[in-house]
């Protein structure tokens, strides 16, 4: 009404009395851009009648046409800035805009505390440059598009087959935190997806509770983001502990806490035994996930965020253990998927997703060998990894896969490893700084240390025991040291009551007979603080990937006595690189013991410390941290709906096709017709040689 009003009132321009040229001008085209704003208002009578997609100009070049692109940051205030949190200034910026008519830059947050806006917003420019957000009401979001992350944008042409298809299916969307950025010199800007806020799932079927440890730092890095994080794992509290939200199902921990319950680990290895049998190392993988399955409010929990039909799953990060039963059950679900291997060298699925992993160069993580093997090595990690690749296959094929048809339906594809091949991302516990070089694809992102972080303050009272000089022993989550035998327990004691050094001993069982004064127990302390201590000599460990990457963060010198899995590949590997030194539990003795723990803390002519201080330097000379690393790579596969652009072809080769063994053949063949051919040409031209001969006589 009212620009019609101004309309009327400027008539035409024989009724004006403006005389040049110039306001002749000036005249007709203010009245044109009324008249203008008035079509498409009647035009467009609702705002979120037709979309198209935006097309090319990026933020930076809408910034430079913007009038108001060249205010300084002050101008624009906390509402293009990242303090949009703070309540009451953003909101006196804003009214202020709002009473001046400014048209606002790009990457607006045109509200003040996203917590409270939660949903789709319309965000209306008029004629006169005010803005102003309208709540979405209609479920707009095109299920075609539900993955493609794109800002839609009303340019004043009607769009029917847009029209008709935002029509057909209609879907509100859910946002933990609302962000959003305005482009180009648009009339009406809708949100289409957020840039902050995913729904991002964690989820690990490790057996031991240190695969849950990468996982919340991860996860807390996204939550501080703003991102909301779900944790689905067998062990209670790490989750819930640091923010994020937990999802335990209760038939999954009970079984895990049976399984790991008969766990002789440390009496095992003492006595030269296996710990763990590869049978039992094999049920693991589907009795683990039919008992997931069995849970069902769990598995609708897993399937959408919060339960919640009509949200889902953004991202989900899996760990690199058994990760074919959470792809069987996300796959109907179509959720991006990223792996993060918290062992660093699970070549079975980075193979699958075209890595290039020559059992040359790649040890089974279960031996006590390197890279640089000497060839009866090479013979026996050949047969070790073909051996782990039937497994693997066998159990997989013949176990897992109908086991999530039974539960699952016939949505699960016949060919359960395909799924691993699909998936666009790996997080690989690895660094060179730490490890061997691999030749990896785009596809695989280092972040060795993805939980390791600077040492805090300790107590006073821990402090002044520490003065001394300490030595820190600890044997992991996974080992119960309460459980080691008798005999092996009393060695230790001997050991620590001779040491010219206090002793730290993460202890998880009882009152220890005739504990020397110098010996603190405890079932937990901070380890990373104890590790970055400047009077530690000294780290006794288990040999797990996670403590010995904490070691070389922090420096410190190690002694490593191996248990099972991993830990003899992990610690061969600390030993090749000289900050560690590796003793075998089977057989050994006071004299053994404390000799081996004298030479790893000893203050001068140390090449372990000297080795440990080299290490942490590399690891900490990186142009970005791992777990921001890691952050970005999580936010970039939400933001992009996938990542197929990191995909290779090569996961889908034969052998043959990969090694060009096919190739070979073709040229070993073409040699062997053209040396006949020549042979026949040469028999021939002898012959024939010979026939002349005999008519000549």
């Amino acid at each position: 009404r009212r620009v019609r009003e101004s309309i009327q009132q400027m008539g035409t321009w024989k009724n004006s009395r403006h005389e040049s040229p110039a306001a002749r001008v000036t005249f007709y085209g203010k009245r044109r851009k009324l008249e203008t704003g008035l079509r498409a208002r009647k035009r467009y009578p609702k705002p979120d009648i037709t979309q198209i997609e935006r097309t090319g100009r990026n933020r930076e070049d809408a910034a430079k046409q913007r009038p108001d692109a060249t205010r300084s940051q002050n101008d624009r205030g906390v509402i293009n800035g990242t303090d949009h949190r703070n309540g009451d200034d953003s909101s006196v910026r804003r009214r202020e805009l709002e009473r001046k008519g400014s048209v606002l830059p790009p990457s607006i947050i045109p509200f003040t505390r996203p917590e409270k806006f939660r949903g789709e917003y319309e965000f209306v420019v008029d004629f006169s440059g005010r803005f102003s957000l309208r709540r979405c009401t209609k479920e707009v979001r095109d299920e075609g598009d539900a993955r493609s992350n794109v800002t839609r944008i009303v340019r004043g042409r009607n769009e029917k087959e847009e029209k008709r298809r935002e029509e057909k299916e209609k879907r509100c969307r859910v946002a933990r935190r609302l962000s959003f950025s305005v482009e180009g010199s648009s009339t009406i800007s809708r949100l289409r997806r957020p840039l902050l806020g995913y729904n991002v799932l964690m989820a690990t079927m490790g057996g031991t509770k240190s695969h849950t440890v990468p996982f919340v730092a991860l996860g807390t890095s996204l939550r501080s983001r703003g991102h909301n994080v779900t944790l689905l794992s067998a062990f209670p509290g790490p989750a819930a502990n640091n923010g994020l939200h937990e999802l335990v199902p209760s038939i999954l921990e009970a079984y895990v806490e049976n399984f790991t319950a008969q766990w002789d680990l440390v009496g095992a290895r003492f006595r030269n035994e296996l710990p763990v049998s590869p049978w039992d190392a094999m049920r693991y993988a589907w009795e683990s996930c039919e008992a997931l399955l069995q849970d069902a409010p769990s598995i609708a929990s897993m399937r959408r965020p919060d339960g919640d039909p009509l949200a889902r799953w953004d991202v989900a990060v899996l760990d690199g253990a058994y990760p074919e039963c959470m792809l069987g059950i996300l796959h109907a679900e179509n959720v991006p998927t990223i792996m993060l291997n918290t062992v660093a060298l699970y070549s079975g699925s980075i193979m699958r997703q075209g890595n290039p992993s020559p059992w040359s160069v790649t040890p089974y993580f279960g031996k006590a060998i390197t890279q640089d093997m000497t060839f009866l090595q090479r013979v026996l990690n050949t047969a070790a990894l073909f051996t782990l690749k039937i497994m693997h296959w066998f159990t997989v094929s013949i176990y897992l896969q109908p086991t999530l048809q039974r539960y699952l339906g016939n949505h699960i594809p016949d060919d359960l490893h395909s799924l691993t091949a699909e998936v666009p991302l790996t997080l690989q516990n690895s660094h060179y700084s730490v490890g061997d070089s691999v030749p990896y694809l785009s596809n695989v992102v280092n972040v060795a240390c993805l939980h390791c972080r600077p040492a805090m303050q300790l107590s006073s009272d821990l402090e002044s025991f520490l003065r001394r000089g300490f030595v820190f022993v600890s044997m992991g989550s996974s080992v119960r040291a309460s459980g080691m035998p008798e005999a092996l327990l009393q060695i230790f004691v001997a050991v620590f009551s001779t040491l010219p050094y206090n002793v730290v001993w993460k202890w998880d069982g009882g009152k220890i007979k005739d504990l020397p004064a110098n010996v603190r127990t405890a079932a937990w302390w901070p380890q990373q603080e104890l590790l970055g201590h400047p009077k530690l000599r000294a780290f006794v460990s288990h040999g797990g990937l996670l403590s010995l990457h904490e070691a070389a963060y922090h420096g410190a010198p190690t002694l490593v006595l191996p248990v099972f899995c991993d830990h003899d590949g992990n610690a061969a590997q600390a030993e090749k690189l000289g900050y560690a030194l590796v003793m075998d539990l089977a057989g050994i003795s006071i004299s053994a013991l404390r000799e081996g723990i004298i030479k790893v803390a000893a203050l001068h002519n140390n090449s372990y410390r000297e080795a440990a201080k080299k290490r942490s330097e590399l690891l900490r000379d990186l142009p970005i941290g791992p777990r921001e690393l890691a952050t970005w790579w999580v936010e970039h596969v939400a933001k992009h709906g996938g990542a197929d652009h990191l995909k290779s072809s090569i996961r889908y080769m034969s052998v043959s096709h990969y090694y060009s063994i096919d190739v070979a053949i073709f040229y070993i063949l073409s040699l062997i017709l053209i040396m006949y051919g020549l042979k026949k040409l040469c028999w021939r031209a002898v012959i024939s040689q010979d026939v002349f001969k005999k008519k000549i006589d």
